[in-house]
């Protein structure tokens, strides 16, 4: 069983059959293993993964503290950040479709119990604008190889120099009085 199969199927996986049914002496198979340690890998929770499957807290803890469960463990997390990342991705497609057609064709509305399309207004169009070129500019950024902690950390920096320049104190060079002495 990969972890993949894992991270998709243990919210709908039911545990299987009891020890005398198995005919074996362990009381839990690999199944319930692998099931108990996706819930922990989802949740980072042991109470969590015991309510979940039914496993004492006890036997989930052993399992997670063997030297092979961490290999398991992150290719579950990993496996499922996949998962969510392809939804989250899927889901911004479908709602740039929705924008887009929007901005073409307008906003949907109800006129003399007709439904038509009103085009969008101007201020609205520039937020759109406005919010889809700085989203575009950081997405071109991250691709680039310069993610937003480096470009503020570089900004913070700039500015902690400018700062530097402006608050320290000038020596103004006196000439000594040669008179006094």
């Amino acid at each position: 069983m990969t972890a993949q199969q894992d991270t998709v199927d243990h919210r709908i996986y039911k545990r299987g059959m009891r020890r005398a049914d198995r005919g074996t002496n362990t009381k839990y198979d690999d199944k319930d293993k692998y099931f108990a340690l996706a819930v922990f890998a989802e949740t980072n929770s042991i109470v969590t993964a015991s309510k979940r499957t039914l496993i004492p807290e006890t036997t989930i803890h052993y399992w997670i503290h063997q030297p092979e469960s961490d290999s398991l463990i992150e290719e579950l997390r990993t496996a499922l950040k996949s998962k969510i990342a392809f939804t989250l991705a899927e889901g911004a497609l479908l709602a740039a479709e929705g924008l887009f057609d929007r901005i073409k064709n307008g906003d949907i509305v109800i006129i003399n119990n007709e439904i038509c399309r009103a085009p969008i207004k101007a201020k609205d169009l520039g937020y759109v604008l406005n919010v889809l070129t700085e989203r575009h500019a950081l997405y071109n950024a991250s691709i680039a190889g310069k993610n937003s902690k480096d470009m503020l950390t570089n900004l913070a920096t700039e500015l902690v120099n400018k700062m530097r320049q402006i608050t320290e104190p000038k020596v103004i060079e006196q000439e000594s009085d040669t008179r006094l002495t």
